[in-house]
């Protein structure tokens, strides 16, 4: 729905997303470790960061969503349009339900709201310009440094509290941090971003982190669609180029 518009950044080679993107134009190998260390997460967000400001005056937004979270585009472009392009606007979830704190180059604490990266995030053109000096050609990686944190919670530092601009807390964007269950069937279009893992209920117990989806609604087994993104795709578009071909490669959606 948004082919045009986006970019897969990557950490490792893949033949066919390199074919479906164009290997080296939307489709970019990061050769940033593959890691979740503070330096491999805060490579691969310089890379993001620089890749949108050499492309600044194509594109109004720096949106970062990760690859296990679904986004309903037509949401998000109606979301974004709610706010303008030329003014600073950081927008996103937070995961936490209070400010986050972190000492500064361990020394000051300080505390600041970032939003979670697995619920996507977006920047303003605008905001993104006044970053430079504090991000652009390795300086978004001395940030994540200074606090000894990577990626969100650096956008956050950067953002939120070195740059004063207040974080836009959207409802309706969701991480894996959240229990997806507890989303309303009836409010699934309402929605712009969902994504799914797992939920430790103890030591011993681990739940899958999804979607409740109703009986009523047409779905594909869990076997074959563990996330539900492909059902909620489909229970959302259900005419759609997109939600045909995933009915070629699953099978046809049962009915309900």
């Amino acid at each position: 729905m948004a082919k045009t518009s986006v970019y897969i950044l990557t950490d490792g080679d893949d033949p066919s997303l390199a074919a479906n993107f164009g290997n080296g134009s939307r489709y970019v190998n990061t050769k940033c470790g593959a890691s979740h260390k503070d330096k491999d997460l805060m490579c691969k967000l310089q890379v993001m960061y620089d890749l949108y400001m050499s492309k600044i005056e194509q594109y109004k937004w720096f949106c970062s969503v990760d690859d296990d979270t679904y986004i309903n585009i037509p949401n998000f472009v109606k979301m974004l349009r709610e706010y303008d392009h030329d003014k600073d606007w950081y927008i996103g979830k937070p995961s936490l339900n209070h400010i986050y704190s972190v000492k500064e180059y361990q020394k000051k604490r300080i505390s600041y709201w970032f939003a979670t990266g697995g619920a996507a995030l977006c920047i303003s053109r605008a905001l993104a310009k006044r970053m430079m000096p504090l991000c652009g050609n390795g300086e978004f990686i001395k940030r994540g440094e200074a606090i000894n944190n990577p990626d969100d919670t650096a956008i956050g530092y950067v953002c939120n509290y070195l740059l004063g601009v207040p974080l836009t807390s959207i409802p309706e964007m969701h991480s894996h941090l959240e229990p997806m269950w507890q989303i309303d069937p009836l409010d699934y279009h309402k929605q712009i971003s969902i994504s799914w893992g797992e939920v430790v209920a103890s030591k011993v117990i681990i739940i899958p982190n999804r979607l409740l989806i109703r009986d009523e609604i047409p779905q594909f087994p869990v076997s074959i669609d563990p996330t539900r993104a492909y059902t909620f795709h489909c229970h959302l578009f259900p005419k759609s180029d997109s939600c045909r071909k995933i009915q070629d490669r699953l099978g046809a959606l049962p009915d309900a």
